[in-house]
């Protein structure tokens, strides 16, 4: 052999001969392709335009009639939910710890203090006798609560919103990856004053990037539509305040409105996909799954497993999944560990640091084949079982 050449011919042999599986990638067809020709040759690019009204529209009737406005993502809007609130600096913010970071960022935009709260076992949302706890524990009483509903799963609303009005506390109900969830049949975002959506390119419905929030107090509609759009609100460039540039482009909406066509189809899909990795997966004594709770229609977002195995042989799975072209990840590590959350306050066990310690999201694409999801189930069986 040729000097060199072993090197090169090792790196070769690392690669997987198989198409890589993505964990969650967005799903596009022709509907998608003629729709944003459509938006193209009608030139509503940006900020705003047809598109953009129709599909808040649709959104709207969706969520009963609620007023929402489309931004470029679920972090603006949850920025905004806490700017209509008016929480200042030295503010306590109680929130989801077991969260992507994006849900309490926002806290920190406005000089608040995040107070994080742990996940209950159920349906891994806040636990709402933590929060009450939370509450009772604090010097000053908290300016908002946030709540998430974790990977699609509803978390246990109704029960935070009883300890809410306890205190008169406003909640922001972070729905990002729940868009075809339900509560009793009533579409998540709704039960909190604030609701917040993702349209990010990994959610079940996408713009590419974008996000919504929905209003339960109408009257704060104009003044967070005005921050949106730069504090402008004339033509003549007067502002009404110091604003941000939030709004959604036309042409995203466009997209949006193709992708929200196939929700319920979507959801169906997803829901499959959880159905047989639970069928496949969960009999076995060392995997369990997160399971809906009562009165909860998840839309299985991501399909997750907690296997118990020791935290080490979790990170070796999932590096060996992604060896064989399979894009795992673990689940959430909980904000209170994070180090750039410094002087935020804790209240819970360790039950999200349990579900990060064990947990691993599965691929769970719309686009996913049977034959590929084989090629996960097989691969984690394998590993499991060896």
């Amino acid at each position: 052999m040729k000097k060199g050449r072993s090197a090169q011919q090792g790196l070769q042999d690392t690669r997987p001969t198989r198409p890589q599986i993505y964990l969650t990638p967005p799903h596009i067809d022709e509907d998608e392709h003629r729709l944003m020709d459509e938006v193209l040759r009608s030139n509503w690019i940006a900020p705003a335009g047809p598109h953009l009204e129709l599909f808040e529209d649709m959104l709207s009737l969706y969520h009963l009639g609620r007023r929402v406005m489309l931004l470029n993502s679920g972090t603006a809007a949850i920025h905004l939910a806490l700017k209509a609130i008016g929480i200042v600096e030295g503010d306590y913010v109680l929130c989801s710890d077991f969260t992507f970071s994006a849900t309490a960022n926002p806290i920190i935009y406005e000089r608040g203090v995040p107070v994080f709260v742990d996940a209950e076992p159920d349906s891994w949302g806040m636990d709402p006798r933590l929060l009450d706890q939370a509450i009772r524990s604090l010097d000053n009483k908290p300016a908002a609560i946030i709540v998430v509903h974790a990977y699609g799963m509803p978390a246990k609303i109704k029960e935070i919103m009883i300890v809410a009005r306890k205190y008169g506390i406003p909640v922001i109900e972070d729905a990002a990856e729940c868009l075809g969830s339900q509560i009793d049949g009533t579409p998540c975002g709704l039960e909190g004053d604030y609701g917040v959506l993702s349209f990010n390119g990994n959610k079940i419905v996408t713009t590419g990037g974008g996000g919504a929030l929905i209003f339960k107090d109408k009257s704060k509609y104009d003044e967070m539509h005005t921050m949106a759009s730069q504090g402008h609100t004339t033509g003549d460039y007067r502002y009404a305040s110091l604003g941000y540039n939030y709004r959604m482009s036309n042409v995203a909406a466009g997209l949006g409105i193709a992708q929200f066509r196939k929700l319920t189809e979507k959801v169906e899909k997803k829901r499959s996909i959880y159905e047989r990795y639970a069928s496949l997966l969960g009999s076995l004594d060392r995997i369990r799954m997160q399971y809906e709770t009562s009165g909860a229609y998840s839309n299985r977002w991501l399909s997750n497993v907690i296997i118990n195995l020791p935290p080490a042989k979790i990170i070796r799975l999932v590096r060996a999944l992604q060896e064989e072209g399979i894009e795992a990840r673990p689940i959430w590590r909980p904000l209170h560990l994070q180090s750039i959350y410094p002087k935020s306050l804790y209240k819970g066990g360790e039950i999200g640091l349990d579900l990060h310690e064990h947990g691993i999201s599965l691929p769970s694409g719309t686009s996913l084949t049977d034959e590929d999801q084989s090629r996960v189930i097989d691969q984690v069986l394998h590993f499991v079982k060896g």
